[in-house]
């Protein structure tokens, strides 16, 4: 696993989404309240290969609200039921959004 590549990979994609769009992600929890996610296409196949069936990945979507004029914006997460504090922790490596579930 490669965090700093997967990080990397996921801002690129993040900030390619429009506001009012979303993007799909699998997340695996972490010992430690750490998480590993990967947001969209294009990531390594070191990192694909964390996400398989025994470390029972979670899917969903994020729907990213971008802010018109000021602030950062929000990331509306679908599909996470628990482990937020840990997928907080992988989003607060990728972004500055405020995080919210649905």
């Amino acid at each position: 696993m490669n965090m700093a590549a997967a990080d990397k990979k996921n801002q690129e994609n993040l900030k390619k989404v429009k506001s009012g769009k979303t993007i799909k992600y699998k997340f695996v929890p972490l010992k430690g309240h750490r998480g590993f996610a990967l947001l969209g296409d294009g990531h390594s196949q070191e990192n694909l290969d964390v996400m398989v069936p025994k470390n029972k990945p979670i899917t969903g979507e994020i729907e990213v609200l971008r802010e018109p004029l000021v602030g950062k914006g929000e990331l509306k997460v679908t599909g996470l039921t628990s482990e937020k504090a840990e997928f907080d922790d992988a989003m607060k490596r990728i972004t500055k959004k405020k995080v919210f579930y649905v």
